[in-house]
């Protein structure tokens, strides 16, 4: 049996929790616990409630509260509403679960960008590009193909190019 929780998202869109998805490692997480991570978010307060929680994470580093590719596009959504401080709270906290992550770097990255935050914005595009470089971990927790490392890689080197012209 699928849940789906009734609250909404604050920028419009109902998030779905589903049963566990193939990208998922079997064993990682409860589609429950899932839900009620995603939901936590964005509630009042709810990032630094979860921040908490990851931080208790440490002490099992294979838990997975979320999955990134959801969080993720919660941030993306703030960023398409023109709410570049909120995007970069939970973008944030993408990074903070998954620190490894091309992907979650880009993406803040770019809200960083948005949001004005130049220099931080430089240093994730490129620790983004290192990881893409090194090779040594998968892009994001839930793909790795050429084609998304390339779109990460388009995706930071673009922040990039627009740092430089903001320079010149």
């Amino acid at each position: 049996m699928q849940h789906r929780p009734p609250a909404r998202a604050p920028i419009g869109h109902f998030v779905r929790c589903l049963e566990p998805a193939d990208y998922e490692p079997a064993g990682r997480t409860d589609w429950l616990s899932r839900c009620s991570v995603i939901n936590q978010i964005q509630m009042p307060d709810g990032v630094a409630q979860v921040t908490q929680q990851l931080e208790a994470r440490r002490k099992d580093p294979d838990a997975q509260l979320f999955p990134e590719i959801t969080v993720s596009t919660i941030g993306q959504d703030h960023m398409r509403a023109s709410e570049p401080k909120l995007a970069v709270e939970v973008l944030k906290l993408v990074l903070l679960a998954y620190p490894e992550s091309a992907d979650a770097n880009e993406t803040l990255a770019e809200a960083y960008l948005k949001d004005g935050q130049k220099e931080l914005a430089r240093q994730h595009a490129e620790k983004a590009l290192a990881l893409l470089d090194s090779h040594r971990l998968p892009a994001s927790s839930w793909t790795d193909t050429e084609q998304y490392r390339g779109e990460i890689r388009r995706g930071a080197e673009k922040t990039l190019s627009k740092l430089e012209e903001k320079q010149g």
